[in-house]
């Protein structure tokens, strides 16, 4: 499903899920936005990178560091190819993908 206002809708519920520390929810729900987004607006768009960020971010409170390190490692190489190395968005995401374990 393409429509732009069922996708908003699933976007909201994923975040309200995530919110609510409801992870395995909020994952399903992303997975399912991410692999529309990418059909129609390709890997590299920013709406694509938020969606793969918030899924690192349900990994990361699940403990799930390595999938949340390896989403994060994506969108880094993504952001550094399209808006370079010191940009500011670019470093804010490198800067979360040193994920404190403890």
């Amino acid at each position: 499903i393409d429509n732009p206002e069922y996708l908003e809708f699933k976007l909201g519920l994923a975040l309200a899920l995530r919110g609510l520390k409801r992870y395995d929810q909020a994952i399903k729900v992303l997975e399912e936005i991410l692999t529309i987004q990418k059909s129609i607006l390709g890997s590299q768009h920013q709406v694509t990178l938020m969606i793969l960020c918030n899924l690192a971010f349900c990994y990361k409170e699940q403990k799930n560091y390595g999938k949340a390190i390896k989403l994060l490692e994506e969108i880094l190489t993504i952001q550094k190819s399209i808006l370079g190395s010191h940009h500011q968005i670019t470093l804010k995401t490198q800067d979360s993908s040193k994920i404190n374990i403890w």
